[in-house]
């Protein structure tokens, strides 16, 4: 798939291209899969990258919190675009377990991510959920 695609990747777009990877492995249409689906590196570092946002944003919103106090206007706003960045982080994990570990390169990133978010405490349920830690590495 085109860069401009996971540039711009939100929760509905991350889920169409995990069902779509989910049922490409159902019909076994492997060339399919592997033509529409980033490298593992690339696809790291988009995670790697999601992450880094979604952290900077609960940052942000507890920075706000602590010196305006509690801002209950925008709360439910807040949570939604938290849980849609959740879900695209999700859905990436989901389909990282799908590509192909062959390059080394991105194997070793894919496996520094996931080391970095455990170590970090960063799991929100996706690893330890087995998405990852007992199908792909």
């Amino acid at each position: 798939m085109a860069d401009a695609f996971w540039l711009s990747l939100d929760s509905e777009k991350a889920f169409l291209v995990r069902v779509f990877a989910d049922h490409c492995i159902a019909i076994k249409d492997n060339a399919r899969l592997e033509s529409a689906l980033p490298v593992v590196t690339a696809l790291a570092f988009k995670i790697q990258s999601s992450y880094n946002d979604l952290l900077l944003d609960i940052q942000a919103e507890e920075e706000q919190r602590f010196l305006r106090g509690a801002d209950n206007d925008n709360k439910s706003q807040r949570e939604d675009e938290r849980m849609d960045k959740e879900l695209v982080i999700s859905e990436m994990l989901k389909l990282a377990v799908n590509l192909d570990y062959a390059d080394e390169i991105g194997r070793r990133k894919m496996f520094q991510l996931v080391r970095e978010s455990i170590d970090s405490g960063w799991s929100y349920g996706w690893l330890s959920s087995g998405l990852l830690l007992g199908q792909a590495i």
